[in-house]
């Protein structure tokens, strides 16, 4: 009886992480099929390639998977243009995040102190 409690740990020692790497694998492959198809789409309703940043990161166990678009500042314009076509190809458990630029990144540099000079 001993024996094969000894053999069932040692076992489950080897297939527990391996069942979770394979586990972990299929959703990083979802989520990297995901992110080619939006960025196909993107560029398809863009007419080619844009400064538009797809990024997907794949779902979880406690937590959805996330679709972010980014742009810089100044192309927020791209966004909205393409947020209906990206919205329909997100399947359940995954949410739609807009990373637009903010306020603070359009301050120009002549607002910052001037540098001192190295001898």
């Amino acid at each position: 009886m001993d024996a094969i409690f000894a053999t069932l740990l040692v076992i489950s020692l080897f297939a527990a992480p391996l069942g979770w790497l394979v586990w972990a694998d299929r959703r990083r492959a979802e989520a990297d099929t995901l992110t080619a198809e939006i960025r196909w789409a993107v560029n398809h309703r863009l007419g080619g390639e844009s400064f538009l940043a797809v990024s997907v990161a794949p779902r979880g166990l406690f937590h959805f998977g996330r679709v972010v678009l980014s742009v810089p500042t100044g192309y927020t314009w791209l966004i909205e243009r393409v947020t209906g076509d990206v919205a329909r190809l997100i399947p359940p458990g995954y949410e739609l995040v807009l990373a637009l630029p903010s306020r603070r990144a359009t301050a120009t540099t002549t607002d910052a102190a001037p540098l001192a000079r190295a001898a």
